[in-house]
């Protein structure tokens, strides 16, 4: 409203020696008046790197907190910490989160409504797959459900990035107010924002967080995946985008540095990092110098330093205790589940439990390889391109897979090999002989394997001496 009434204020003020225009009639010279204002954009933003021009200092005023990161409209709700930078936001954020919903979603089994009809015609979007605003630059085929949507992502294009962290020390800036708000989560150890249910023990930096996490505890998911064979429902409808690319393969980040390309961009920035000698994560236990290029690798290494093993397997008849809960995660995968997935091919009789192996494994029955390599004397054929660039890194010696114990620091090419490895580390066998009497475990599929022909070659040998002592026998 403040951007409002400066606009009609700057029309009142209009000097009509500015313009040559001649008119006879009252509503035109309005008009002109008006086109006139908005098109003399005088007020230039004088932070460094922007361009933008404004009609009014208002707006500059307005834009220029984008830069600052200054909000100073606060919701006086309690338990809300949104902030705004306009008034106008403040006041449409409180109409539709704190206001009357007169406006309910009909979609069959979503409870939703919205505080404006705006917001509900942008939320059916989510079940109807509807997305009009498309990115015109050549080549791009993006589209958005909002116009906001769309010009976040044209910043990808033009690269601008007008969020700036104004911490200590810390260049980074963002595409996006609210990817500045969590990047700056990360300066603070705080978790003030703790889930109350009953047992659970989780604890969040933003509120927005929180109240994601606690719809896993009411069971409301409205985000479902379409494909047909997948009955997934998700919290939020940026974990649905992701997951639909598990069924259909889009890959559209890609590092500059080598060309491989990920599902989601935090993957990307993850794999960027492995470029970098930068190592911003330091151990902080006494005479122990180690330095990490990710935080999640710097925590897996402080459990090196305790003997505890607080991770207890829970499920019947195991009592199995790790240091590490993704340890604990993969562990628990390897306890009887249900392959529901099987391959539909004529004779082959194998199931799995996620649709993305069934995907994978599906490639082994097509005699198409047109992923041919291009290494002087080899001219080895594939039929998925992953499986190529795994083989040119043979080649070209670039193993981008580091395993994460500190006193280690092998490398691989393949994740799958970095997964087979870090079992020597954690002691974690989960390929375990079902032959009678054998209990031996291993870490490897393929040790597995070897080990069983023991027994097949144990039990051929019997039979040929058992059909030698008959033959002595007679």
């Amino acid at each position: 409203m403040e951007v409002i009434d400066k606009l009609q204020e700057d029309l009142v003020n209009y000097d009509s020696d500015e313009c040559n225009s001649e008119f006879i009639y009252p509503a035109k010279r309005r008009k002109s008046e008006a086109d006139h204002t908005i098109s003399c954009k005088k007020h230039q933003c004088d932070e460094p790197g922007c361009r933008k021009y404004f009609s009014t200092k208002s707006n500059l005023k307005v834009h220029q907190r984008s830069h600052s990161d200054e909000r100073p409209f606060k919701c006086k709700e309690d338990g809300c910490t949104k902030t705004y930078t306009t008034s106008h936001g403040l006041k449409i954020h409180e109409k539709s989160y704190h206001g009357e919903k007169p406006f309910s979603c009909d979609e069959p089994g979503c409870n939703k409504s919205f505080g404006t009809e705006i917001n509900l015609t942008i939320h059916k979007r989510s079940h109807t797959g509807e997305r009009p605003f498309k990115c015109m630059v050549s080549g791009c085929a993006k589209s958005y459900t909002t116009s906001h949507g769309l010009k976040v992502h044209e910043r990808n294009h033009n690269g601008e990035k007008p969020y700036v962290c104004d911490e200590p020390g810390c260049e980074k800036s963002f595409f996006t107010s609210s990817s500045l708000q969590v990047h700056k989560c990360m300066h603070s150890k705080d978790k003030p924002y703790a889930c109350d249910e009953l047992g659970c023990t989780k604890a969040f930096k933003r509120p927005d967080d929180l109240k994601t996490h606690k719809r896993k505890h009411t069971g409301d998911l409205y985000f479902k995946c379409e494909f047909a064979e997948c009955d997934k429902k998700f919290s939020k409808m940026s974990h649905l985008q992701n997951h639909r690319r598990v069924h259909t393969g889009e890959r559209p980040y890609e590092c500059k540095e080598c060309g491989k390309r990920f599902s989601q961009l935090g993957n990307l920035q993850i794999h960027e990092k492995t470029h970098s000698d930068e190592k911003p994560f330091i151990c902080e236990v006494t005479g122990c110098k180690k330095a990490f290029v990710l935080l999640g690798n710097l925590k897996k290494h402080q459990s090196t330093h305790s003997e505890d093993k607080p991770f207890i397997c829970d499920l019947p008849g195991c009592d199995k205790t790790f240091k590490r809960s993704d340890v604990l995660f993969r562990h628990k995968k390897n306890h009887d589940l249900a392959k529901i997935y099987a391959c539909e091919e004529n004779g082959c009789k194998k199931s799995f439990t996620n649709f993305t192996r069934l995907q994978t494994h599906k490639y082994t029955h097509l005699d198409e390889k047109p992923w041919k390599c291009g290494e002087t004397g080899c001219g080895r054929m594939f039929s998925r391109m992953n499986d190529l660039r795994t083989h040119q890194r043979l080649h070209t010696g670039n193993k981008l897979m580091i395993c994460s114990f500190p006193e280690c620091g092998r490398k691989f090419t393949h994740s799958g090999h970095l997964r087979d490895h870090e079992r020597s580390h954690t002691g974690e066998r989960p390929y375990i002989c079902d032959h009678q009497g054998c209990t031996k475990a291993f870490t490897t599929a393929s040790s597995l394997q070897r080990h069983k022909r023991k027994h097949i070659d144990e039990f051929i040998n019997s039979i040929n001496m058992n059909a030698i002592h008959k033959h002595v026998d007679v």
